[in-house]
Order: structure tokens, then C-alpha cells, then sequence
């Protein structure tokens, strides 16, 4: 059979008897050897630039010292020292120890980082994502950055780390930099000059701050109103809208029958509360 890749030739110099069908047994004519070593040369050039797409394994280390394409699958069992600069589209199951950029699909082995650091020997936990230090490589789970001053509100009646509860407490300036940063004396200076009050939602509804629209005119961000009283209505009849409160409005012309007429109670402490529920407001530090 002709021997047309580098990958078919034999270890033993005698079966190697023909090159792409070139006879270059023992006795051959002189012009086949020139032919011979034409094709050989051609080969040794596919394997260079991989167009063969032999897969090879290396029992030692593998240096690469140049650009070199890889198309097929490479075994290092001493691992590889060059840098693989190109994407690698087989499986690389050595150790690497040089730099890996451009697309990696599978790597097995292990993958060091720069200035002999430790590296990676597994992909980590489903979900989490590779980073490094500089010395080592770590899988850890994706983190979400939250800036501070953002407000949240949890299930849990207690804050989580990284959070306070926003509850008007004075807190360090220098403990809570970052917080301070963001929010500064908004909603109160502490003692003014070592501490700053996160602001107090405590029992509180929240209203989008009205930012020069019209529809909430003249407030400051991050000021406190006090509540609007809508009314309420008293006697065994239901509550109304009414849209003018100088009209007398009887049971008969809301329900269509006869009965007590709605009277108004006083508003001196009550204003409409929507259905709700109690969670614990908490501020990112």
C-alpha cells in the first residue's frame, strides 16, 4: 500500500520500501530516488502546515517554538512547552505551560498561568466561571455586581452580607466608604463629621423620585412626604370613589336600591393603604 503520510511510514527502515507509490526498495532506479525524496519533501510540508490532518502523539514534551496549526488531535504525555497561539479545535490532554490564546474547546490536561503558578486541573462546578490571580486558576461561581447604595428587598428578616438593613442607622464614613460615596448625607449627616444615616424605609412606601418630569413637582431627591388623605367612608355601606365630595351620594344610587346614605368619617389619621406586604428593606454597602 502507498505510503502517502509521514503517519504510514514504519519505525523499521526496511518496510519503508515506497513513498506515494515510488519504489525505493533496494536496487531501485537512480530516479526514483530524486522522486522519492521530492515526495518525501512534500509530505514532511503537509505535516508542517497540517493538511493532512494527521492526528500524532508526542511521548515526549512538545516544543513549539513557531506558529504552528493544529487541526487534528494532540496527546503530549510529557505536556507542552511552546505557546499555542492559534484556536485549537482538537483536544489538548497534556500539560500546557506556555500561553494558550485564541479558542480552546477542550482542555484536559493542566493549564498553568504565567510565572510558575499553579494551575487548574478540573472545569470546576456546572456554571461557574475560570479566573485567575496571577498565580493561580480558580473556578468560582459568577458573581453579580451590585453597586452601592442600591436598595432590595428581602424575604428574610435579617440583612446579608454585603448589605444593611436601611433603617436610618449612623455608620462609619471610613467603615462604609464606598456607601458613603454613593449616597453621602442624603439622608442624614450622623454626627457630622464620622458618620452618615442610610436612609430609613421602615415602615415607609417608596415613590420614583419626580427628576424635573412635573408629575411629583418640587420635591428633593431622596425627601420624605407625608400622605395624601383620600377619605373614607363609614355606615354599613361599601367604600366609594367620589369624584365630587359636595354631592350627597346614597346606597340607592350606587346599588340601585334603597337604603343608608355614605357619610364621610373624619381623615384626621387615616389615608388609603393598598393591599401589601411586610419584607426588610436592605442597602448595598
Amino acid at each position: 500500500m502507498p505510503k502517502n503520510k509521514i503517519s504510514e511510514f514504519s519505525s523499521t527502515p526496511a518496510n519503508n520500501t515506497d513513498i506515494g507509490g515510488i519504489d525505493i526498495a533496494e536496487g531501485c532506479a537512480p530516479s526514483g530516488i530524486n522522486n522519492a525524496i521530492r515526495e518525501l519533501m512534500a509530505q514532511l510540508k503537509d505535516q508542517q502546515v497540517g493538511s493532512d490532518a494527521d492526528s500524532f502523539t508526542v511521548g515526549g514534551a512538545l516544543s513549539v517554538t513557531g506558529t504552528s496549526t493544529l487541526t487534528g488531535a494532540v496527546t503530549a504525555t510529557a505536556g507542552v512547552t511552546g505557546n499555542l497561539t492559534g484556536n485549537v479545535t482538537g483536544n489538548v490532554t497534556g500539560n500546557v505551560t506556555g500561553n494558550v490564546s485564541g479558542t480552546a474547546l477542550n482542555v484536559t490536561g493542566t493549564v498553568a498561568v504565567a510565572n510558575g503558578g499553579t494551575g487548574l486541573t478540573s472545569a470546576g462546578a456546572d456554571g461557574n466561571v475560570i479566573t485567575s490571580n496571577g498565580s493561580i486558576f480558580t473556578s468560582v461561581a459568577p458573581v453579580i455586581e451590585v453597586p452601592s447604595g442600591a436598595i432590595m428587598h428581602f424575604a428574610r428578616n435579617s440583612a446579608p452580607t454585603g448589605w444593611l438593613k436601611a433603617n436610618g442607622a449612623a455608620i462609619s464614613r471610613t467603615t462604609y466608604a464606598s456607601l458613603f460615596s454613593a449616597i453621602g448625607t442624603t439622608f442624614g449627616s450622623g454626627d457630622g463629621s464620622t458618620t452618615f444615616n442610610v436612609p430609613d424605609l421602615r415602615g415607609e412606601f417608596t415613590r420614583n423620585w419626580d427628576d424635573g418630569r412635573g408629575v411629583d413637582s418640587g420635591r428633593a431627591f431622596g425627601s420624605f412626604q407625608e400622605p395624601t388623605f383620600l377619605g373614607n367612608f363609614a355606615g354599613d355601606s361599601e367604600s366609594i370613589f367620589i369624584t365630587n365630595p359636595d354631592s350627597v351620594v346614597s346606597r340607592a344610587a350606587i346599588r340601585g336600591g334603597s337604603g343608608q346614605a355614605a357619610t364621610f368619617r373624619s381623615a384626621t389619621d387615616n389615608s388609603f393603604r393598598p393591599r401589601n406586604v411586610a419584607l426588610l428593606a436592605c442597602i448595598k454597602v
